[in-house]
């Protein structure tokens, strides 16, 4: 795969303003811009809406954007990189962190930075950064964002072009060379070994099944933790066909198993001190002529039967089976899942946050921390005993579908703990965030990355 590219990147001298274009931080009591702009009226509405100015001083120009304090250092990198390349087009302009967290702001210049613009016969050109802070943050952040390019590509890409057997070999060329080592297990083995959750979901289309292994060890005696994502690259609905005005952004039902790979990605480039493997349960779900029907009972790899009342409620089946099969073989301490699951999430969080659910509290607490801290909003809801009761089938199980229109995602969660077997484990639901119809803060239009920075500082916090 052509991977999107950063643009161009030089370093500055710390701590000073130089350069024609320069973009810093203003404060109304801090910053090295207060002097600059002078008597330049901004009143609170313009730091309320943390507002850009562009603003001559002397010989330079200003890129003058208003922030609270710290916790907009990326808002500040990604309102700098935007002005940048909307108002002034293909210029140098030194990025200034001031007061703001070094690291937060480089990254929220290059996140804002994503174009997917593989298919187009002719490159747009863009500016370029001149840092002026730590050089030793620079390898760092790049390894990171990277990462959550890596799962912006993936989820951008078409499903002409991006389906389960070239997303497998995509991965295996993108960690060639690597310390990550990658299995892919064919549909004829998923058929042997009892995955009736992936081979019920991907069989309708002639672009069968595969799950991808990808293993990291590099954390001596620490136990490894499971990371899932779910990886239908293109979903129809199956049988239950999606209607119109749903079905066009369905390439983007892979993010879940895009957030897992970025977040190899980045891991491995970090170097860290970390046992890690991660599952993508990967299909494309089509209403071939031998596509799972609605009625039809199958076996999971774990041995429980499920009546498919719903085939468009097929990203359970396929998370379900690689979630025993990933504990079964390589007993983790702990397991979470991603997945752009349930439109019921949405409709409860907005598009902007993603839901958690899970059976062990410090670990529920500890990611939803480490989305704080990058960025990425998640919010926990509940795991009530009572939400099973709308998966029971009368002739197999479990249903894979509620017959309730309530709780969808509670209840999404609840079918996927029958598959966990007790071990601490947390399910992301991130289909809101995962995908942007317009731009906000940092995220392009398109698939976001969500997921891939939390990850990445949740399993920080083990090394």
């Amino acid at each position: 795969m052509k991977w999107t590219q950063f643009p161009r990147i030089e370093i500055g001298k710390k701590g000073v303003v130089e350069g024609r274009i320069v973009a810093v931080p203003i404060s109304p009591t801090q910053g090295v811009a207060r002097e600059m702009v002078g008597t330049a009226p901004m009143d609170d509405r313009f730091f309320e809406s943390r507002g850009t100015r562009l603003i001559e001083y002397k010989n330079k120009l200003i890129i003058a954007v208003a922030v609270r304090g710290p916790e907009d250092a990326r808002m500040f990198g990604a309102s700098a990189w935007k002005a940048a390349e909307q108002f002034l087009g293909p210029v140098k302009f030194h990025l200034v962190p001031d007061f703001l967290p070094e690291g937060e702001v480089l990254e929220g210049a290059l996140l804002a930075s994503y174009r997917f613009g593989k298919y187009k016969t002719k490159a747009d050109e863009r500016p370029w950064i001149v840092f002026h802070g730590s050089e030793n943050l620079v390898e760092r952040i790049t390894a990171k964002v990277r990462g959550v390019f890596v799962a912006r590509d993936i989820s951008n890409e078409p499903g002409n072009t991006l389906y389960p057997e070239s997303l497998a070999e995509t991965v295996r060329d993108a960690f060639g060379g690597t310390r990550v080592e990658v299995e892919v297990h064919p549909f004829d083995w998923l058929k042997q070994k009892g995955f009736g959750g992936m081979v019920a979901v991907g069989q309708g289309s002639t672009n069968k099944p595969r799950l991808i292994v990808m293993t990291y060890l590099k954390g001596g005696d620490h136990r490894t933790k499971l990371i899932v994502g779910k990886g239908v690259t293109f979903d129809t609905g199956g049988i239950n066909l999606k209607p119109t005005e749903h079905i066009n952004g369905m390439k983007l039902d892979v993010c879940g198993a895009a957030a897992v790979i970025g977040a190899m990605w980045a891991i491995q480039a970090m170097d860290l001190p970390l046992n890690v493997v991660a599952l993508v349960p990967a299909a494309e779900n089509m209403p071939g002529s031998e596509a799972t029907r609605p009625s039809d009972i199958i076996t999971m790899y774990n041995g429980k039967t499920v009546e498919v009342t719903n085939t468009d409620a097929e990203g359970r089946l396929i998370l379900a089976d690689a979630l025993a099969y990933g504990i079964e073989r390589f007993s983790p301490d702990a397991v979470v899942d991603l997945a752009t699951l349930t439109g019921a999430c949405s409709v409860a969080l907005g598009k902007r946050v993603a839901g958690i659910l899970g059976n062990h509290k410090g670990l529920t607490k500890d990611l939803i921390d480490a989305g704080e801290k990058e960025g990425e909003k998640i919010w926990e809801l509940p795991m009530f005993d009572h939400y099973l009761e709308d998966m029971k089938s009368e002739v197999a199980d479990l249903a894979n579908a509620s017959k309730e229109r309530y709780a969808g995602a509670c209840n999404a969660a609840k079918f996927l703990e029958q598959f966990v077997g007790g071990h601490k484990w947390a399910h992301l639901d991130i289909a809101g965030p995962a995908s942007a119809e317009s731009e906000w803060e940092w995220n392009p239009k398109g698939g976001t990355g969500f997921g891939v920075k939390t990850l990445v500082n949740w399993l920080s916090m083990r090394t």
